[in-house]
């Protein structure tokens, strides 16, 4: 091969290179304003009552950082659920979210809503923001997210199941090994000896099926997810 030749070979690696370079570039992220939302389902803090609300992601060009607008208040650890969301959103979709600013707006007809329990939430509506999905409108989940994309456990479900029946929720989806509540009721036993009784208190175990209560009394049905693949793959349209 003659030196015209290795040239014309090189130019057109690099040109082939720099095209390549241009489309990785370009497929990072696809629009200049994002958007996405969720439901979420919360308890008020200090009540034994819940209500269902929305997460909406704004993705704008920025400096990367995450600004937190909510009505109600809610609790300061929701600033560690956004940096999350977008790390995990970042994982999965493999893009890079570095020059944009995430905008969590949570609306919720409540007091005071603990920010743990959006951050499952939150990343699902970051990652519909960035991949131009929708998180399906009659669907809603809690439970935290890890740095690994593990949905944890939180509390209050059967108050939070509640809240997504009468809400017309058709699917809700909570962390594993919380579609059931254990409870221990006390029982207070009598024996009596001659003249003497003598009182005693058992604790009985007794299991509330969360499923099934949803299912019976609002037709809604409630399902365990153990990661947020599984929630995007259950919830993500």
């Amino acid at each position: 091969m003659n030196r015209v030749s290795v040239a014309v070979v090189a130019l057109g690696m690099m040109i082939a290179f720099s095209a390549g370079a241009l489309y990785n570039q370009e497929s990072t992220i696809t629009h200049e304003n994002m958007t996405g939302t969720a439901n979420i389902v919360a308890a008020a803090q200090n009540s034994n009552t819940g209500a269902v609300g929305k997460v909406e992601v704004e993705a704008v060009k920025g400096d990367g950082d995450n600004l937190i607008e909510t009505d109600p208040f809610v609790q300061a650890d929701t600033q560690f659920s956004a940096s999350k969301a977008r790390k995990i959103a970042e994982e999965y979709t493999g893009k890079n979210l570095g020059n944009y600013d995430l905008i969590y707006k949570i609306e919720m007809d409540s007091t005071v809503v603990g920010g743990p329990s959006a951050g499952a939430a939150m990343t699902l509506a970051t990652i519909a923001s960035v991949t131009d999905k929708k998180v399906r409108n009659k669907m809603a989940i809690t439970g935290t997210i890890t740095e690994s994309g593990r949905i944890g456990k939180v509390g209050e479900i059967p108050v939070k199941a509640t809240a997504a029946g009468q809400n017309n929720i058709e699917n809700l989806y909570v962390p594993e090994g919380q579609s059931t509540k254990v409870n221990y009721q006390p029982v207070l036993e009598e024996e009596r000896r001659g003249l003497l009784v003598y009182k005693d208190v058992e604790y009985q175990r007794q299991v509330f099926n969360i499923s099934e209560y949803t299912e019976k009394n609002f037709d809604t049905e409630t399902s365990e997810v153990g990661n947020i693949y599984q929630a995007a793959d259950k919830m993500l349209k």
